[in-house]
Parts: C-alpha cells; structure tokens; sequence
C-alpha cells in the first residue's frame, strides 16, 4: 500500500514528510544546511527526481517536495526518500530504515492536457 498518491501530470498535492528518529520523535533540522528529495521506480535504479526539497518547520521535522514538470509523467510504483545534509557534506537519509512508498497512477486524460 502506498504512503502517497497522485495522478500522472498532476503537480499537487506535494510530498510531505516529518522526519523522525528511532524513537519516532521529530528531528530538529535547525542545523541543516539543506534537504533534497530523491525517487527512483521500485524496479528501476535510476532516479526521476533528485531535487532540493523545502524545510517548512525545522525544530518539527516537516520538510515537503514540490513537483516539478516531468515528475509524474510514467504511472507507477516508486520509492522516495529525503536526505538532510548537516554541515553541508554529512548525509543522513529518512525514513530509515524504509521508504516513502509513492503510486503514481494514470489520469483519464492519458494524454496529460
């Protein structure tokens, strides 16, 4: 089952997301130097986003992704995820240890207008 569904051409409603920490408790993401959203067909290895994504409220842990043209084009099942970087080169990825599960499927307008 999905975490998160949209339709394909659609570029609402973003991906959303409150990352927390082992203890399930949001991470303070005051000291980040930026969030990036990556995903990747569930089969596939290569990414169709990689994109900065937006801090909405630090200490909260609530970042989201704004589609871009393109994103949602191939109905699907995919694996998303966000990576925070700290000090601007140290990684830390969530939702650890899985995914956002995300469902891309096809509109009746199947030719995106």
């Amino acid at each position: 089952m999905a975490d998160f569904w949209i339709k394909t051409h659609d570029l609402r409603p973003p991906v959303t997301a409150t990352l927390v920490d082992a203890n399930l408790n949001p991470v303070d993401l005051s000291g980040a130097s930026g969030v990036r959203f990556m995903m990747r067909l569930i089969r596939g290895s290569t990414l169709i986003v990689d994109e900065n994504a937006d801090i909405v409220d630090a200490t909260a842990g609530e970042v989201l992704y704004d589609w871009q043209e393109g994103d949602t084009e191939e109905a699907g099942g995919y694996w998303g995820e966000f990576e925070v970087l700290w000090d601007g080169t140290i990684p830390e990825t969530f939702p650890s240890p899985t995914y956002v599960r995300i469902a891309i499927v096809d509109d009746l307008d199947v030719e995106g207008s």
